[in-house]
């Protein structure tokens, strides 16, 4: 598959997305996860990783940031840029994100606003 460039004076970077599906023979296919991966170009090793999958959150099928790791936020910001066109484009109209392995500061600062009943933030998607 192919991967989405990204701009900003970092040009030999990447945004690659696998998809990982799956269903008995002869029935339903369903969705599992998105994996979204920042690469240098021909590097194999990612500088940023994020796991999504697709359970029902209020009722709703939606779309959740299992895991979202990186060393330098600047990174994971690319990451969440591209779920959330990934998001917009497949009309989910919220990101929720596990909160276990982020710094709340990070996810203050991204407008993300964190359940207090769960380990589980929210964040409107852009339109």
């Amino acid at each position: 598959m192919n991967g989405e460039v990204v701009s900003g004076g970092r040009e030999n970077l990447r945004v690659l997305i696998d998809y990982k599906g799956s269903g008995f023979p002869g029935g339903q296919m369903q969705d599992d996860l998105l994996l979204f991966s920042l690469r240098p170009d021909a590097s194999p090793n990612p500088l940023a990783l994020a796991v999504v999958n697709f359970p029902p959150i209020r009722g709703k099928r939606s779309l959740y940031i299992h895991r979202l790791s990186g060393e330098a936020p600047e990174d994971r910001d690319v990451l969440l840029d591209a779920i959330e066109a990934f998001a917009r484009r497949q009309g989910y109209p919220v990101l929720y994100l596990n909160v276990m392995e982020q710094e709340m500061s990070y996810l203050y600062s991204r407008g993300f606003t964190v359940s207090p009943d769960c380990p589980i933030a929210a964040r409107e998607v852009k339109s």
